[in-house]
């Protein structure tokens, strides 16, 4: 069982803790394969956005077929790591964030992948922070693009 199934999240004083806070904790689960735990932090429904396609989750199903995808995308470009950077965050309302962030994938050979900027949004529900919407840049990166649209899933 991934650490923090049931717990509640610590409060959080900036927006851009929060923000910090979900991109660790979905890189870490994308990383060691736990599925539950990535799960966990997307609420449904919830909408995704690429710079070319446009997916409603409306059931876990779904996002396992995402997560699967990245997962396959992390094995056939050998990345490493997904480094990221809150270039900015907010409060909507107490229990809403938006933040914008920049993306960056490193492979073995220490490479890293073109910056790409992404965004997304954030709601508190039953003490979680969970994402709501999520927009990623896959613009020259059939293979990212693939994993996000659920057509990279194995």
């Amino acid at each position: 069982m991934h650490q923090g199934a049931i717990s509640c999240d610590p409060e959080f004083e900036t927006a851009e803790a929060v923000s910090n806070h979900l991109l660790v904790v979905t890189r870490d689960a994308l990383f060691s394969g736990d599925m539950e735990a990535y799960c966990a932090r997307f609420h449904i429904p919830s909408v995704l956005r690429t710079s070319e396609t446009v997916t409603h989750i409306t059931n876990k199903a779904q996002l396992e077929e995402i997560f699967q995808g990245m997962q396959r995308y992390i094995h056939d470009t050998g990345a490493i790591d997904l480094h990221r950077v809150v270039t900015s965050a907010r409060f909507l309302s107490a229990d809403k964030i938006e933040c914008h962030f920049e993306s960056r994938w490193v492979t073995a050979n220490h490479h890293l992948s073109q910056p790409r900027r992404n965004s997304g949004i954030a709601e508190l529900r039953h003490g979680r922070w969970t994402i709501m919407s999520s927009a990623y840049d896959v613009s020259n990166n059939a293979l990212l693009h693939m994993a996000l649209s659920r057509k990279g899933a194995s």
